[in-house]
């Protein structure tokens, strides 16, 4: 039964990890990948991808299927974030699509303070400046790369 339990726990980080590394490359020839990770409550995948011209792409969806949605913005005008190289506790980024009225989010903040560097990541959408919804990336998918697009 322990060993079981041992395997299960093993097979859980072990697809955890293989997600992650899998979901590093979701650009599929459009550029290079800025962010990326699993939603906690649907297991759906997220992703932010920039090209050579700083077009930034989002999608979202089951990861073997094609996306349920994707957004594009300019990363000069829908990009921000703090990249904080001794001052205070998080670095942070924020990367914003619009669509026809909703903005989503994507957003991931490093703590530097703590030992693990923890991370949190997730896209928040809104209708105007009302919060519609909230999913937080299960933080052992996460890949951030939000930096390139500075």
């Amino acid at each position: 039964m322990i060993i079981s339990k041992f395997n299960n726990v093993l097979l859980i980080l072990a697809t955890l990890h293989c997600a992650g590394q899998a979901l590093a490359d979701q650009c599929g020839g459009y550029g290079e990948t800025a962010f990326s990770c699993i939603i906690e409550k649907n297991s759906k995948a997220i992703s932010v991808c920039v090209n050579n011209n700083k077009i930034m792409r989002y999608q979202y969806g089951a990861t073997s299927a094609l996306p349920e949605l994707e957004l594009y913005a300019n990363s000069l005008d829908n990009f921000d974030g703090f990249f904080n190289h001794g001052i205070g506790r998080y670095i942070w980024h924020e990367a914003i699509f619009p669509n026809a009225g909703y903005s989503y989010a994507v957003s991931v903040a490093i703590d530097k303070m703590d030992d693990n560097h923890s991370m949190e990541g997730q896209v928040t959408v809104f209708k105007g400046d009302s919060l519609i919804a909230e999913l937080k990336c299960n933080e052992n998918s996460i890949f951030n790369n939000m930096d390139i697009l500075y």
